[in-house]
């Protein structure tokens, strides 16, 4: 033993909250990242209107008007 103390996580209670809407977003999709992405990509056809998407330049700031 190196002689060092065991390190211990301090709780914080909106990680924990992060982290359990996460567990529970991860079982909708079977703990299967390619069902999540396959879903997001269809909430980003359903949705595109409210999306931000990049110019030809590659920026992605909102321009009012144009």
């Amino acid at each position: 033993m190196s002689g060092q103390k065991p390190t211990t996580r301090a709780t914080d209670p909106l990680i924990d909250e992060i982290r359990e809407i996460r567990r529970e977003i991860a079982e909708q999709f079977d703990n299967d990242i390619h069902k999540l992405c396959d879903h997001l990509r269809q909430l980003e056809q359903c949705h595109g209107d409210r999306l931000i998407r990049p110019d030809k330049d590659g920026n992605n700031e909102c321009r009012h008007g144009s």
